[in-house]
């Protein structure tokens, strides 16, 4: 895992780490982990009606 992780860091791929724990509110808790690692707000879908 720690190869992996460098290889990651080294060529600069972003990744978000979810739990078990998060799932009971995944939608806030991705989008908070979203803008941590990118530092911007996770888009808005638009709902068709």
């Amino acid at each position: 895992m720690k190869w992996k992780m460098r290889q990651y860091h080294e060529l600069g791929v972003k990744f978000i780490s979810l739990y078990p724990r998060n799932l009971a509110n995944l939608d806030w808790i991705f989008g908070k982990k979203f803008k941590e690692v990118t530092g911007r707000d996770l888009p808005t879908a638009r709902r068709s009606e």
